[in-house]
């Protein structure tokens, strides 16, 4: 199965074109909707990686989706011209309103609806960034050396607060300082070991707003 990411940068899709000097050759590395979508879909995957800023988006008008629509919109137009089976379309919500993540998700949506094509396309929006979903796996995060899981947020996806703060409860700043916790660094790589140790069940339980809705898309 052929699957486009459309993401906001490394951390999510991983890098493209990346120099491996051991390697003297261009490899691509993962984030962490790759380890996802696996347990969603099986291991039976390619991906198309898509960076969302290397998209150009259609002209607003009374006839194209408007906000993120437009480049969901040129996205799925991408996904079909590829020939993939499935399009995930992922960006951050940076709320933890229900109801403006539900409008940036229809957004999303609505941009898929706005192109015709059979490419299954499913919106991938964390409440409040992804950060709340690699929250939300307590054993996931002592197998990779928190000692103390209850350090942990019981509602990640309601975590907010001023993001250049560091004692403040923006997800960033809380995966940071949980980071630190169990003494790995917080980058790219620790978020793609997260996602393949973390279980569906534990991020819906934690995340069931945002995360249970993309999974039920994606089923």
């Amino acid at each position: 199965m052929k699957v486009m990411l459309c993401g906001e940068g490394a951390q999510d899709v991983g890098q493209i074109d990346l120099w491996s000097i051991r390697q003297e050759r261009k490899i691509q590395t993962e984030g962490w909707l790759q380890p996802l979508l696996r347990k969603l879909l099986g291991n039976d995957l390619e991906f198309e990686i898509v960076p969302r800023s290397r998209l150009v988006s259609f002209p607003s008008g009374k006839l194209r989706p408007p906000g993120h629509g437009r480049k969901a919109m040129a996205a799925k137009g991408r996904a079909i011209s590829a020939r993939c089976d499935v399009l995930v379309f992922m960006i951050d919500a940076d709320t933890n309103d229900a109801d403006k993540w539900s409008d940036k998700r229809q957004q999303i949506v609505d941009g898929f609806a706005a192109i015709p094509g059979e490419v299954r396309s499913v919106a991938c929006v964390p409440m409040s960034t992804s950060e709340s979903w690699l929250l939300s796996d307590a054993a996931a995060w002592v197998a990779i050396g928190l000692q103390d899981s209850s350090a942990l947020p019981k509602r990640p996806e309601s975590l907010w607060g001023e993001p250049r703060e560091p004692d403040s409860d923006h997800p960033h700043r809380c995966f940071e300082r949980i980071c630190g916790k169990a003494g790995v660094p917080d980058c790219r790589a620790t978020r793609a070991e997260l996602m393949s140790r973390s279980t569906l069940d534990a991020i819906k339980a934690k995340c069931p707003i945002s995360f249970g809705t993309f999974h039920e898309d994606m089923a």
